[in-house]
């Protein structure tokens, strides 16, 4: 398969994991080996798509993700993908002031994370818990999305000083 053929990561992802539905997609190491096949991979990134195209999120909007389970986090960042969104990953080990920062200087409207102490914050429009996508389609929001459009923003910073 020539995956230089699509438009775009999320046409091509599709037709992969339309392609190749029960391989393998994502292996996690850790304490436990976990891994997650490209059906279920895109069925969860769709519904984390559908969730924010129910809330009327805005094509192109910067959306935050902190989450430890990293099967999640992928599906994350695939899903915000589909909804036409860019994503602003953030460590899971910085400090509550560098995340604000982060979330200051990325512009971040929204949040998807796991950690109950980041929901509390109070700098997004919103914070999503990952338990918020059972209730959500698992079909594709079928978006057309340009090529042009931007799909992370990464904060960075040195050993001292903001985010930039």
């Amino acid at each position: 398969m020539n995956l230089l053929q699509y438009e775009n990561i999320i046409q091509s992802f599709e037709k992969t994991a339309e392609q190749y539905k029960s391989s393998i997609a994502v292996i996690e190491v850790g304490t436990h080996i976990r891994a997650i096949n490209y059906e279920q991979l895109n069925c969860k990134a769709n519904q984390y798509a559908n969730l924010l195209l129910s809330r009327k999120i805005c094509s192109g909007t910067k959306i935050a993700i902190s989450i430890y389970d990293k099967l999640e986090q992928i599906s994350a960042m695939l899903g915000i993908l589909k909804a036409a969104c860019c994503y602003v990953p953030i460590q899971n080990n910085l400090s509550q002031y560098a995340i604000l920062d982060v979330l200051k200087q990325s512009e971040a409207e929204y949040m998807i994370s796991d950690n109950p102490v980041l929901s509390k914050l109070s700098f997004c429009k919103a914070t999503i818990a990952p338990s918020e996508t059972e209730n959500y389609g698992t079909t594709s929001p079928g978006l057309s999305l340009a090529a042009s459009m931007p799909a992370y923003c990464i904060m960075t910073s040195g050993t001292k000083g903001p985010f930039k």
